[in-house]
């Protein structure tokens, strides 16, 4: 698309158009000759159409990578147009830029803490809970994110391995990643564990799912199964190390010797490790907002050792906020 054909998109398309706007189509084409150079579009030179000259313009395209940029609904085609909104956002964005003083402890006694709460004059769950605009970019993100793991833990997983066995999910409210699990490997008995009144308010669960009232806490209240799944129960967020160990302990008891805890969970490089900067990155988001850190690799062995597993693999999947964790007990 040349810089014209841009311009009109972005008048009358449809998305919100911008009709009273006057575009500044020089700014425009400086934009996009940057956006070339990292690889988001591709540019080339095309006659100028209807001219009788031979003039030439430039012409735009996307890549692959710009591709996954686009805020407009191409099916088939994944979108994280709402994860780089979210971040770039003014609420996220200026909070870098109180992010040495909150290093160094400047400011602690008279001012908010944390980088966003400085940025905002409020907390985060402050700031989304009154500005409807950021919040449903916010949750768009989340959305994005969310389904990005689901995908990620059914292909991510041998899933095969347990056919004829039976996995529970604990704190998967009503099924809705287990199901994505069933969906596709109906011969795995699914049951989404919750805390009881969390199930007596749940939507209907997806087919092949079944809703038990419980608590991890009390492995007796766990039903017999094979396997235990969780994604991001063991966030550094929801639970301390103790609690975490704890937790950990509780799906030992209730599983048989050759049972499973496979985990969908971040997880950040080790020292010298390469790689990892889009997990390091998240992790500095979180930091921003006062969320823990994510656990290393060696912390995850570290956590999984205190409660009598061992790490059987830890896989990288096509999410970065959710690796799959497989722990097995270890030998006494």
């Amino acid at each position: 698309m040349t810089i014209d054909e841009i311009v009109n998109e972005m008048s009358v398309g449809d998305h919100d158009p911008i009709h009273n706007c006057r575009i500044e189509k020089d700014a425009l084409l400086r934009i996009m000759r940057l956006s070339a150079t990292i690889g988001i579009t591709i540019e080339e030179l095309v006659s100028r159409e209807h001219s009788r000259s031979d003039e030439q313009v430039n012409a735009y395209g996307l890549t692959p990578m710009g591709a996954l940029l686009q805020t407009k609904q191409v099916t088939g085609q994944l979108s994280l147009a709402s994860c780089v909104q979210h971040w770039t956002e003014a609420p996220l964005w200026n909070s870098w830029l109180h992010l040495p003083d909150y290093i160094i402890g400047e400011g602690v006694t008279d001012q908010p803490h944390l980088p966003f709460d400085r940025a905002n004059g409020m907390s985060s769950d402050e700031y989304y809970g009154h500005d409807k605009g950021s919040l449903k970019i916010a949750n768009e993100f989340v959305r994005t994110i969310s389904d990005g793991e689901i995908s990620a833990i059914v292909e991510g997983f041998e899933w095969r391995t347990l056919s004829g066995k039976t996995i529970v999910d604990v704190g998967g409210h009503n099924g809705i990643v287990i199901g994505a699990v069933a969906h596709k490997y109906p011969n795995i008995e699914c049951i989404c564990l919750d805390l009881p009144e969390v199930v007596a308010s749940a939507a209907k669960p997806p087919p092949g799912v079944k809703l038990v009232g419980g608590d991890i806490m009390d492995p007796t209240s766990v039903p017999k199964c094979d396997a235990i799944f969780m994604k991001h129960i063991l966030d550094k967020s929801m639970w301390d190390e103790e609690e975490s160990v704890a937790l950990l302990r509780s799906c030992h008891v209730a599983l048989p010797r050759d049972g499973k805890v496979i985990l969908g969970e971040a997880v950040l490089p080790n020292v010298g490790t390469e790689g990892g900067s889009m997990q390091l990155f998240m992790d500095v988001q979180f930091l921003l907002v006062g969320r823990e850190g994510q656990r290393t690799e060696s912390e995850w062995t570290d956590l999984a050792r205190k409660a009598g597993f061992k790490i059987e693999s830890i896989n990288r999947t096509s999410s970065a906020s959710c690796y799959i964790i497989v722990l097995t007990k270890a030998e006494a």
